[in-house]
């Protein structure tokens, strides 16, 4: 366990076998950073309830369980090479900011966009439960406005269809008849404008409100 304030020197391993990270609430907020660099084997990042920490320059880990809020610092990173497991908290981005998330098991997160910032999803089809659906459960994207991005790392954007509803604030992607992918947005929080998919000049499909 990690308190707000806990200072370090040096490398940080966890050992053998499966090592979870987790970050605790504290009288103030905390900060760390080097997740798999200066802290390394550590399978699993769990933020404790009510606990508010932000991560600082490049970071990975391979699961992450937000129950509380994490801040991902300007110009910061979090790469998520396995999954966001079940969990209620909140992810922020700041300026500059990205979040990559191999997979998203089922919904209770939210990911707010503070400033332009990038979310990155490596697998459309598993990202939340019941993608394509009416009945999805993902991550909660809320303030998504221009100059925010969500990246679709598995799919091009040539064909691509996007079909919101306001009222549940579903967004289908789809491709040749099928739904391909399924984003959740809080409504009430989207910037004016409209949704837009664009190649990111790379090939992948970037989608954006304006």
């Amino acid at each position: 366990m990690v308190n707000p304030g806990a200072v370090f020197t040096g490398l940080v391993a966890g050992g053998s076998g499966s090592n979870t990270m987790e970050l605790a609430q504290g009288g103030s907020p905390g900060s760390i950073g080097g997740l798999g660099t200066t802290f390394r084997h550590f399978d699993t990042l769990a933020i404790d309830n009510s606990a508010n920490w932000t991560l600082n320059g490049a970071n990975t880990v391979g699961t992450v369980a937000n129950n509380g809020t994490l801040a991902i610092a300007s110009s910061g990173s979090l790469d998520v090479t396995v999954a966001a497991a079940p969990s209620t908290g909140l992810f922020t981005l700041n300026g500059s900011a990205s979040l990559e998330i191999a997979s998203a098991v089922g919904g209770g997160n939210q990911i707010s966009f503070l400033a332009p910032s990038r979310l990155i999803v490596d697998q459309a089809a598993q990202f939340g439960s019941g993608v394509g659906q009416p009945t999805y459960s993902g991550p909660l994207l809320e303030n998504f406005d221009a100059g925010d991005g969500i990246l679709m790392k598995d799919l091009v954007p040539t064909g691509l269809t996007l079909d919101y509803s306001a009222a549940t604030g579903i967004l289908q992607i789809g491709s040749g008849g099928a739904s391909v992918g399924t984003l959740l947005f809080q409504d009430s929080s989207l910037g004016a404008g409209t949704f837009q998919v664009s190649d990111d000049g790379a090939g992948h499909a970037l989608i954006s409100h304006a």
